[in-house]
């Protein structure tokens, strides 16, 4: 990724290192402009035709045959970034180019409709990013994290209402450079990239306002009805509004919020018992309430009124974009077939009648029996700080940030009049100023529905994924192999060479040999300081490791094997002299034990330090 507020396409390109452009034929680049920079997402233009040839720049001549496919889209920004480099002061959205190479066998796309032939109802152009985990080499559907973005609007950018598109560039054997062949519109886009480690944070900067309260009566997406009381037993009935007719001017006021503006949402839980709690409200109970099935809904109008129709509230439906069928949607290098060129202008398919519709996607929002807790909008100073809070990542790990802008009035002074470039490896993400929409595994799931999915509209929401190397369990192996490893050489070492010397003093002092052995009882012991360690790292060894995790391990590990080769050396060396030495001079016994104690104590240093680190492993990691 990188954000830049003014230069040229140059300066972008020269400023990634040649290793950067390794890429081969099977890698489909993805690129996301910001609008300042929509004049680069042209096919026409010459930004991307250098940039492939640069990309490409190692296999154009091994594979001139094929031709390199690539998607471009226009997003609102860039999201903040934490890594070294990263832009001072309280910027936490930015301008610039972020770039995601992807498998192009994993791109499927569905070309938009000519535009003569559009319905009044055009469905909004949609990118997806689906983040599916390995298991043996196979992505399995349970272990999916779906992100649905909502791209900019490009009306006064270049008349498009949304602007997506990809294009075919074939190799030219006389300027012996890629040159663009085909480009077309599309109207959905869904790019999956397959990981052995996938680690999500939800971010979503709300407020508790009222009490959790039990739905008495609901109908679609309206919620009419709460129970007065946050009792669960309690079923008297109030308006579903009253509360936050009460709550919400009492909030303004304690915030201090001049417009007097503040956008709700309802979080709908189906179980009596939840993960969050008003009394210990933290992001984190709200994004555990969500990863156990929780939706959260926009409150798009309601209050007031009387009769029947008083203290409505209308909850927005939606959880996803575009249609749940997928018949559309096809390889990427399908929608630049030749037999395949005519179906861009075909006519549209007329929509079914509703009573033939999927009538699945209309089921309500919230049901009686539901529990609802609404939230408010934080202010900015602390949507600020939570944002520049994100979660940072190593070196070797993919970060990948989406999320929604924050309010574009109290952002709108800070454009930037930097003339820096920042450059940031290994990053990649989009922030959509209208919505997103995640889908991610369901924690702990008894049933047949093994994900959950819901919107986010908050605004400085993020949903953070960090994919992890699939080398990461490695270095965990290492380490309690490590431990058992190192400490058994030490061990054995000891054991065989103060058994040399036992046996040595035995054929002139075989009195002595039960008293002489203690040498080689305590180069045992050393043995038993790997066992243990090796151990504790084993039982918190798995597929889904944090690379900071696998580290620690490694550490621990290595600190009580060597410590214990150490130790063991050192018994081993005083012992064999020891006993023999006290054959003939009994009063050195005394002295030789307490060599041997300072030497047993450097693989009993090793241990503390290895049972310390390991403890400290099972913390939330951040890279």
């Amino acid at each position: 990724m990188a954000d830049y507020d003014t230069g040229t396409a140059d300066d972008i390109l020269s400023s990634f290192s040649s290793e950067s452009f390794q890429s081969t034929p099977d890698y489909t680049p993805v690129f996301l402009f910001t609008p300042a920079f929509a004049h680069w997402a042209d096919t026409q233009g010459t930004f991307l035709e250098q940039c492939l040839n640069r990309l490409y720049q190692k296999t154009l001549d091994h594979s001139s045959q094929d031709p390199i496919h690539a998607i471009g889209a226009i997003i609102d920004r860039l999201p903040h970034h934490t890594r070294e480099g990263n832009t001072a002061g309280d910027t936490t959205e930015f301008e610039g180019v972020s770039i995601l190479l992807a498998r192009g066998d994993s791109i499927q796309a569905k070309a938009a409709t000519a535009r003569q032939i559009r319905s009044a109802e055009t469905e909004e152009s949609t990118l997806l990013f689906s983040f599916r985990e390995n298991v043996n080499g196979h992505a399995i559907r349970q272990h999916t994290h779906d992100i649905g973005l909502r791209l900019a609007n490009t009306i006064f950018v270049n008349g498009r209402e949304n602007t997506l598109f990809g294009g075919r560039w074939a190799y030219d054997s006389s300027s012996r450079k890629l040159k663009l062949e085909k480009s077309t519109d599309l109207s959905a886009c869904s790019v999956t990239v397959a990981q052995n480690n996938i680690r999500s944070t939800l971010q979503l900067p709300l407020y508790p306002v009222g009490e959790r309260r039990k739905v008495i009566s609901s109908m679609g997406n309206i919620l009419s009805q709460v129970a007065k009381h946050a009792d669960v037993r309690s079923d008297e009935p109030m308006p579903a509004s009253s509360e936050l007719e009460k709550e919400l001017p009492r909030y303004i006021a304690e915030n201090d919020i001049a417009d007097r503006r503040v956008s709700v949402w309802a979080l709908i839980e189906s179980t009596e018992s939840s993960s969050y709690t008003k009394s210990s409200h933290s992001q984190n109970s709200i994004a555990e309430a969500i990863r156990k099935g929780a939706k959260l809904h926009h409150v798009m109008s309601g209050g007031g009124g009387w009769g029947k129709k008083q203290g409505l509230l209308s909850l927005d439906p939606e959880t996803s974009f575009g249609k749940s069928g997928k018949e559309s949607i096809k390889p990427l290098h399908q929608v630049f077939s030749d037999n395949e060129q005519d179906s861009t202008y075909s006519s549209p398919v007329p929509e079914l009648p509703m009573f033939m519709q999927d009538l699945s996607t209309l089921s309500q929002t919230a049901e009686p029996g539901d529990y609802v807790q609404f939230f408010a909008s934080v202010g900015e100073h602390e949507l600020r700080s939570s944002n520049s809070s994100s979660s940072s990542s190593a070196e070797d790990s993919i970060s990948c940030f989406f999320g929604v802008m924050s309010d574009a009035d109290a952002f709108s002074g800070q454009s930037s009049n930097r003339k820096n470039l920042t450059v940031v490896p290994n990053y990649f993400g989009a922030l959509s100023e209208k919505a997103i929409t995640y889908l991610q595994p369901l924690a702990a799931s008894q049933s047949d529905v093994s994900e959950t999915r819901t919107k986010v509209d908050v605004p400085g929401s993020r949903v953070v994924l960090i994919l992890d190397p699939v080398y990461a369990p490695f270095f965990g192996s290492l380490g309690c192999t490590s431990a058992i490893v190192f400490t058994c050489f030490g061990a054995a070492y000891g054991t065989a060479k103060a058994g040399v010397g036992v046996c040595s003093m035995g054929v002139l002092r075989p009195d002595l040999i039960v008293k002489n052995i203690v040498p080689v009882v305590m180069a045992g012991i050393i043995g038993i300081y790997g066992l243990v360690v090796s151990v504790l790292i084993a039982n918190n060894l798995g597929q889904k490791v944090p690379l900071y995790t696998a580290l620690v391990q490694l550490g621990a590990g290595l600190a009580v094997g060597l410590a214990g080769l150490a130790a063991g050396f050192a018994i081993g060396i005083v012992g064999d002299a020891g006993v023999r030495g006290t054959a003939q001079q009994p009063r050195l016994y005394v002295g030789m034990i307490l060599i041997l104690i300072f030497a047993e104590v450097l693989g009993l240093y090793g241990l503390i330090v290895a049972l310390l680190m390991n403890s400290r492993a099972t913390l939330e990691a951040n890279c």
